[in-house]
């Protein structure tokens, strides 16, 4: 049965990729074997299967840290002595490649930012997070007693006007000013 073997292969890793899903989640062992259906055991043999796999990637991606930095070491022992004698295009690669060794090995620090003010002056931010209920009652009733002012000082106001209007009515006003000059 030659034919089986590749699709058993198939199932194991579909498993094994639902027991890692469920592993990363929290899962024990036995809520895992529970919800797939399985034997312990069987998910005892996939989690060892994936923490060798991990191990091996966890390794893998070490031997290319390893051989990209020995490679930006390469091109900067390249550019060193053009860049120490001051050729400013052997400066900026030299510059370059330290920037990605930098990167790499993880060197950068974070960097510190502030924002401030419109004078530079720092920024209070609020420390409160609840309000006691008084408190809410008391920022609803100034709300209230604005929009009420608001209101009151809206309706001593005139309509406002339309452009047209207006323009009409500073013509009638220059009119006006017109005719008692000639008078």
């Amino acid at each position: 049965m030659p034919g089986l073997a590749p699709v058993i292969a198939i199932r194991i890793d579909k498993r094994r990729a639902r027991v890692a899903e469920l592993r990363k989640a929290g899962k024990t062992k036995s809520q895992i074997a529970e919800e797939l259906h399985c034997n312990e055991s069987t998910i005892a043999r996939d989690l060892r299967a994936l923490n060798q796999a991990w191990q091996i990637a966890k390794v893998d991606t070490e031997a290319e840290r390893t051989l990209m930095h020995e490679r930006l070491e390469a091109l900067l022992s390249a550019v060193w002595p053009q860049a120490v004698a001051g050729h400013l295009k052997a400066v900026d690669e030299a510059l370059r490649v330290l920037k990605q060794e930098a990167e790499l090995l993880g060197l950068d620090a974070p960097t510190k930012r502030e924002i401030s003010g419109p004078d530079g002056e720092p920024i209070e931010l609020a420390t409160t997070v609840a309000l006691s209920v008084e408190e809410r009652d008391a920022r609803i009733a100034d709300v209230v007693r604005l929009a009420v002012e608001r209101n009151r000082l809206q309706a001593a106001l005139p309509e406002p006007q339309s452009p047209a209007e207006l323009l009409e009515q500073l013509r009638q006003q220059q009119n006006g000013w017109h005719s008692e000059r000639d008078n």
